[in-house]
């Protein structure tokens, strides 16, 4: 048995400043390290144990959390001999406070963090074992990662995290978390850093019972997901998604490397009550029930949809009522396109035509940009063609066309 030497037990406190109102404290801290395991060519041996250690940060208005800076050093990162760090965590207690949030997130740890260093490979690995509370949510977290290739392990185990209490670190954000659990275990196994698409995952996930509030959205956005990960694959064994009268199922995959394969299709919903759903205003009435069946193909980063919406049922447009209506459409992140528009007015005639529409989506991935992107400005180009009955459409605005000969030449 290994005799530990040069023990050292204190406690510390940082408390807040005038300009940083970061503070921490611990009740005690032991130290201990074996600096001879470096003679029979060890690494050395560094124990510490924090009790009950508490964090309090809180977030300015511009952002930040502290202002506190660990010294940078200069070139590439050097030990004169390998070591061994083991951190131990008893009753950890950390406080978060997002600049505007009512109230402050209170997480509680116990477990293990370790560091090792070796010259021999220039390797740097840090190891984690963990047992997290979030207020009524637990997290057990275990793995370990090689800082300098990437390669990782991890087994991440969640039960009932509660998404309101996460979603408050964000007060700022646009969509408002109001309800719903997530509960999973997953493991993962990364081969470096450069071969992220070479992820490989294996567990469950299960979303329930999401509710988000959307900003400009009359009600609010409900999910719920049953996830299974497989190798390089996200496979959705259940997933349903609601906004308002509208019901969507999902069905399909996301694969790391490959991309999207997802099959999206709504319930029949009425025009008017969706329309109202995601506040809307058209400039015409429309009544009448459509539906519409999505898929999303593509990368990650790119993602492509293919689509249909259609009528079920008569659709009415202001007084003109339509037998049929279908249009065929694709989207990315950059446009919207509508390949084929047909309109069947049901007093006779047809109405085929395209549109495209630059809607910029992309712009709400950067925070700049997402801020002055409105959807009424965005610039349509369409083109139609088409033959109707005439009297029939005049009539339904009580319109008629009047006919008068020409006089004869005298």
């Amino acid at each position: 048995r290994r005799q530990r030497q040069m023990c050292i037990r204190d406690s510390s406190t940082m408390p807040p400043t005038a300009t940083d109102p970061t503070a921490i404290a611990v009740d005690e801290i032991k130290v201990s390290a074996n600096p001879w395991l470096f003679l029979v060519g060890q690494p050395i041996e560094i124990e510490t144990t924090l009790v009950r250690p508490r964090i309090t940060l809180k977030q300015d208005k511009d952002g930040q959390w502290t202002t506190f800076e660990l010294p940078k050093g200069e070139g590439k990162f050097e030990l004169p001999v390998d070591i061994d760090v083991t951190v131990n965590l008893q009753e950890a207690q950390i406080s978060v406070l997002p600049y505007g949030a009512p109230r402050p997130l209170e997480v509680e740890a116990d477990g293990r963090v370790s560091y090792q260093y070796l010259r021999q490979n220039d390797s740097q690995t840090v190891g984690y074992d963990l047992d997290i509370a979030l207020e009524a949510s637990q997290i057990t977290a275990k793995g370990e990662t090689n800082i300098t290739t990437g390669e990782s392990e991890t087994a991440i185990q969640i039960d009932r995290l509660n998404l309101p209490q996460l979603a408050s670190l964000f007060p700022k954000s646009p969509v408002t978390i109001q309800g719903g659990t997530l509960e999973g275990d997953v493991k993962a196994s990364l081969p470096g850093w450069q071969q992220v698409e070479a992820l490989q995952t294996l567990g469950q996930l299960e979303l329930s019972q999401l509710q988000a509030r959307i900003d400009q959205v009359k009600d609010p956005l409900k999910a719920d997901f049953k996830l299974n990960l497989a190798g390089q694959k996200l496979i959705i064994e259940r997933g349903q998604l609601a906004l308002g009268p509208l019901r969507t199922d999902v069905q399909g995959a996301i694969d790391w490397k490959e991309g999207y394969n997802l099959t999206l299709k709504t319930n029949a919903v009425e025009a008017k009550a969706l329309t109202n759903t995601v506040n809307v205003k058209l400039p015409v009435k429309v009544d009448g029930k459509v539906k519409a069946q999505l898929q999303v193909r593509g990368p990650l980063a790119n993602p492509q949809i293919q689509g249909r919406l259609e009528n079920v049922g008569t659709v009415t447009v202001d007084r003109v009522v339509m037998e049929g209506f279908r249009t065929d459409f694709r989207a990315d992140l950059d446009k919207f396109t509508v390949q084929q528009l047909r309109v069947q007015p049901q007093t006779g005639g047809n109405i085929q035509g395209k549109a495209q529409a630059n809607w910029k989506l992309r712009d709400l991935l950067t925070p700049a940009k997402a801020k002055t992107w409105r959807w009424q400005i965005i610039p349509v180009q369409a083109q139609l063609t088409g033959a109707i009955a005439t009297m029939p459409l005049l009539a339904a605005y009580n319109l008629c066309l009047l006919y008068t000969s020409p006089s004869p030449r005298d």
